[in-house]
């Protein structure tokens, strides 16, 4: 599997040691739901900066469609592959929704190139199997527009196009645009996604964030989850609702922020480590 990406490389850096932040898109939105908090955590006058690399999922954007089944682990393979084919062993991830259940997935699994993990609106199960087969069924049957309203209550806050109309608008049309069979391979995915047995085990710093107004991921869920993962941290974006990144970018680059400065912190508590190249303690693929 191949998913198109885009590497946007901090200015003003060195060529050693590069930290890179691959930054996960949501089921139905393109790696353009990035682009404010992208700016924001780029603009900021001090400290070091990440590369970024941001991705499309499988039908959506510019990534080829996909025809077969595949699993939420296949994508994070994917995502491991595409920040290797641009020279990076390994690498900090914030997903939104679907695209942080895969850094999830990662983190579960103990993955060697995983870092450290921003979850925006996402779980370690979402959801039930029967709601997202049906939405599968449904998406083969009628195609991408029978998504767009549904959606659009979904993924952002009451107040979302009035506030951000041009944002609110490009979401939507980049949602009609996708290829359904994709996306239902992708709904299908999510379906059987489950890393519940295996939180206990995650080891790198994480962060998880919800929207206050978020109706999908409820902001009680997800103070569970952090609860549930060693160490981590839960902070909740005032009136943003699923597709926080989007919405608030700002307190969404803030927060990033504050997970780079403490993975940073981790990296230097190892003997010549760095972010970039830290101990890799299992082998890929390893559950914890």
């Amino acid at each position: 599997m191949t998913l198109h990406h885009q590497l946007m490389r901090a200015q003003g850096q060195g060529e050693s040691a590069r930290e890179l932040l691959v930054l996960g898109p949501a089921l139905g939105t393109t790696l353009r739901c990035w682009v404010p908090a992208s700016r924001s955590l780029l603009a900021h006058p001090s400290g070091v900066l990440p590369d970024l690399l941001t991705y499309d999922l499988p039908g959506h954007g510019e990534s080829p469609p996909a025809r077969e089944p595949f699993s939420i682990a296949d994508l994070g393979s994917a995502v491991v592959e595409a920040a290797r084919s641009r020279g990076y062993s390994r690498f900090a991830y914030a997903g939104i929704s679907v695209g942080g259940a895969i850094g999830l997935e990662l983190a579960a699994a103990c993955s060697p190139a995983l870092t450290g993990l921003a979850l925006f609106g996402s779980d370690a199960v979402l959801g039930s199997p029967d709601r997202w087969n049906a939405r599968a069924a449904s998406v083969r049957e009628l195609g991408m527009l029978s998504q767009v309203e549904t959606s659009a209550a979904r993924w952002f806050a009451p107040d979302f196009a009035l506030r951000q109309k041009k944002s609110f608008v490009v979401s939507l049309a980049e949602l009609s645009r996708i290829d359904p069979e994709s996306y239902a391979l992708c709904l299908e995915a999510v379906a059987v996604y489950d890393v519940r047995a295996d939180l206990a085990g995650i080891a790198v710093p994480t962060t998880i964030v919800c929207g206050s107004a978020d109706i999908v991921t409820l902001p009680a869920e997800l103070r569970t989850l952090a609860l549930t993962i060693p160490g981590a941290r839960y902070q909740e974006i005032p009136g943003a609702g699923h597709v926080v990144p989007l919405e608030s970018p700002e307190p969404t680059a803030s927060v990033l922020r504050l997970l780079l400065g403490e993975i940073r912190t981790r990296a230097r508590a190892i003997p010549g480590g760095s972010p970039a190249d830290g101990e890799l303690r299992v082998h890929r693929g390893e559950r914890c």
